[in-house]
């Protein structure tokens, strides 16, 4: 019997890679891997922000797909994504109320993970927790936001 191959990384839509990306943050967080399960958590929230930088550029307004991709890079990461991109291209749309209030959570989850790449701050599970949930709000709603299908398990609470 022939094994299905799996689909290469660079292969798989956003959503996928946010779905992959996501497994892999909660079995760090299983694991206790605290400080790489937000470090996880906030790849995930960048790559969520891609989805709607695409839905809003590409599909809304039909820009070319290698033009989009070279904003994001230019945009530098998920700060960058909502205060260069996200916010202003959706100024004056139902859906920027939904982004406003993610852009919250964002931010949240952009310093908690730069104290821990680059100042060498460690997390502890509750610390992890709270950014788990705030990084599933945030790639869910801005998924449902967009009409994307995505299925994110929520983080367990441990006792």
């Amino acid at each position: 019997m022939k094994m299905k191959s799996k689909k290469t990384y660079s292969d798989r839509t956003d959503i996928e890679k946010l779905e992959a990306n996501w497994t892999k943050t909660l079995g760090l967080h299983q694991r206790e891997e605290f400080s790489m399960a937000i470090i996880r958590a906030t790849t995930c929230a960048e790559i969520a922000a891609n989805i709607a930088i695409r839905a809003e550029l590409v599909e809304k307004r039909h820009l070319e797909g290698k033009f989009v991709d070279s904003l994001m890079s230019w945009a530098n990461g998920l700060k960058g994504k909502f205060d260069r991109l996200l916010m202003p291209a959706t100024e004056g749309s139902d859906v920027h109320a939904v982004l406003r209030k993610h852009k919250t959570e964002a931010l949240t989850l952009n310093d908690k993970r730069n104290k821990i790449a680059h100042s060498g701050q460690f997390a502890v599970h509750k610390t992890a927790q709270e950014m788990l949930l705030l990084a599933h709000s945030l790639c869910t709603g801005i998924a449902k936001a967009y009409g994307k299908n995505i299925t994110l398990k929520k983080p367990i609470e441990r006792a």
